[in-house]
């Protein structure tokens, strides 16, 4: 019969995995849990971090001294390759 694993029990784990120094093999065998079924719960787990740590949030953006920035443009590169300009006024 096949245990489903539940995130409760899970991320505890995985905390634990990643504060250890050992492998992931090494890890896995210790805790009786197959790789894969780790490397499931792994990944979920860094991209729930990711998302907590880089919510949408708007970050201000202060000029101090506005007058030697006239006629420039502030420009904001994404990692997609977007690019979006704003001028100075």
């Amino acid at each position: 019969m096949r245990k489903q694993r539940k995130q409760s029990e899970m991320y505890p784990l995985v905390q634990e995995y990643l504060s250890s120094e050992v492998s992931r093999r090494e890890f896995c065998h210790g805790h009786q849990i197959k790789v894969h079924t780790f490397q499931y719960w792994l990944s979920k787990y860094k991209q729930e971090q990711i998302k907590e740590n880089h919510v949408d949030k708007f970050v201000p953006l202060e000029v101090n001294d506005s007058s030697a920035l006239l006629n420039q443009v502030v420009r904001i590169s994404y990692p997609s390759g977007m690019i979006v300009e704003f001028p100075v006024l």
